[in-house]
């Protein structure tokens, strides 16, 4: 990567990747710009060679300043789709595990208010389903924090 401080105004530069302005034209990778100036200190302002066509990015997007991260491909965005998925599956299965009635060998849950909000949009009384032991549990996990905080 070259050093930002030697960026001259009216120097040619390459993109090095596609971008895409609010306009939703797509300047693609390697078309040759002339450097305007900065944009709000951090962003470069660009005219295309050519056309003229004008087009704000990041100094790494014309290889200045921090080394520019690859796009990832389809396979890669698929897979952590994919993760993604699966982490909110899990997630939604243990919420639905602590707020459906439920048993143990301890016994039966009962639904246990844990926090109250006031005002605003989420406003209400929250709570769980817990067994004996896992109430326990829960309690025994509050009074460690509590002796943390103090």
């Amino acid at each position: 990567m070259k050093n930002i401080e030697t960026l001259k105004r009216n120097e040619i530069v390459t993109l090095n990747r596609d971008c895409s302005p609010m306009s939703g034209e797509v300047f693609k990778a390697g078309d040759k710009f002339k450097f305007l100036g900065w944009e709000c200190g951090c962003l470069v302002r660009l005219s295309r060679i050519g056309d003229c066509a004008k087009l704000t990015v990041l100094p790494v997007d014309i290889g200045y300043g921090e080394e520019v991260k690859p796009e990832p491909t389809a396979e890669e965005k698929e897979q952590a789709r994919i993760a993604r998925a699966q982490e909110d599956a899990q997630r939604a299965a243990d919420y639905a595990a602590t707020q459906a009635p439920h048993s143990d060998e301890s016994g039966e849950s009962r639904w246990i208010v844990t926090h109250t909000v006031l005002a605003g949009k989420g406003s209400g009384t929250y709570g769980m389903h817990l067994t004996p032991k896992e109430e326990r549990e829960y309690n025994r996990g509050m009074a460690m924090l509590a002796e943390w905080g103090s």
